[in-house]
Protein backbone atom coordinates (compact mmCIF):
# COMPACT_ATOMS: atom_id res chain seq x y z
CA UNK A 1 0.00 0.00 0.00
CA UNK A 2 2.31 2.63 1.03
CA UNK A 3 5.87 2.75 -0.32
CA UNK A 4 8.56 0.72 0.86
CA UNK A 5 11.57 2.53 2.68
CA UNK A 6 14.21 2.08 -0.15
CA UNK A 7 11.54 3.10 -2.79
CA UNK A 8 11.21 6.46 -0.77
CA UNK A 9 14.57 7.25 -0.06
CA UNK A 10 15.85 6.95 -3.49
CA UNK A 11 12.79 9.33 -4.84
CA UNK A 12 14.45 11.62 -2.09
CA UNK A 13 17.97 11.31 -3.48
CA UNK A 14 16.52 12.06 -6.91
CA UNK A 15 14.99 15.43 -5.73
CA UNK A 16 17.37 16.08 -3.37
CA UNK A 17 19.56 19.34 -4.69
CA UNK A 18 22.20 22.26 -3.12
CA UNK A 19 21.48 25.17 -2.13
CA UNK A 20 24.12 26.37 -4.51
CA UNK A 21 22.47 24.84 -7.86
CA UNK A 22 19.54 27.69 -6.39
CA UNK A 23 21.44 30.48 -5.60
CA UNK A 24 21.54 33.34 -8.18
CA UNK A 25 23.10 36.24 -8.08
CA UNK A 26 20.43 39.07 -7.59
CA UNK A 27 21.53 40.97 -10.43
CA UNK A 28 20.33 38.05 -12.85
CA UNK A 29 17.04 37.92 -11.48
CA UNK A 30 16.80 42.24 -11.28
CA UNK A 31 14.39 43.05 -14.30
CA UNK A 32 13.02 46.68 -15.05
CA UNK A 33 9.98 48.06 -14.69
CA UNK A 34 10.15 48.30 -18.66
CA UNK A 35 10.60 44.65 -18.51
CA UNK A 36 7.63 44.16 -16.85
CA UNK A 37 5.76 47.03 -18.34
CA UNK A 38 2.40 45.46 -20.20
CA UNK A 39 -0.47 47.54 -21.82
CA UNK A 40 -3.95 46.88 -20.83
CA UNK A 41 -4.71 45.45 -24.74
CA UNK A 42 -1.95 42.76 -24.01
CA UNK A 43 -4.23 41.25 -21.57
CA UNK A 44 -7.64 42.46 -22.28
CA UNK A 45 -9.59 39.18 -23.38
CA UNK A 46 -13.48 38.76 -23.79
CA UNK A 47 -15.08 36.46 -21.73
CA UNK A 48 -16.18 33.81 -23.99
CA UNK A 49 -12.05 33.44 -24.54
CA UNK A 50 -11.42 33.77 -21.21
CA UNK A 51 -13.88 30.51 -20.56
CA UNK A 52 -12.26 28.78 -23.30
CA UNK A 53 -8.99 28.91 -22.10
CA UNK A 54 -10.38 28.09 -18.37
CA UNK A 55 -12.19 25.57 -20.07
CA UNK A 56 -8.99 23.63 -21.43
CA UNK A 57 -7.13 23.47 -17.96
CA UNK A 58 -10.37 22.37 -15.67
Amino acid sequence: MGREGGEAEALTDQIDVTKDEFDVPRDELDVTMDELDVTRDEFDVSKDEFDAAKDEFV
